[in-house]
């Protein structure tokens, strides 16, 4: 989602307007500070959004599927355990 937002602000160049209006506009007339400030709201933008779509994204995600990296240490767990005997084919 952080790529999406900051990639938005490209449509300001093209005269579709959005916040990026204020960056290039800053650009044009060599208002720095302007610039600056833009380029701090689009960074405050995507941060916030892609803290809100991690929350949504963990809100979705059923508990048995939450972290199938515990799957794969219990499976590892469990081959250890049972070692395939020498001689038995695989």
């Amino acid at each position: 989602m952080l790529q999406v937002v900051a990639t938005a602000t490209l449509a300001a160049y093209v005269g579709a307007g959005g916040l990026g209006g204020y960056f290039f506009l800053g650009l044009k007339t060599q208002d720095y500070a302007e610039m600056l400030g833009a380029s701090i709201l689009v960074i405050a933008l995507a941060i916030a959004f892609e803290i809100v779509f991690a929350a949504l994204q963990r809100a979705a995600v059923p508990k048995g599927t939450a972290d199938p990296s515990a799957r794969r240490r219990q499976g590892s767990r469990e081959r250890s355990r049972n070692p395939i005997p020498e001689g038995t084919p695989s």
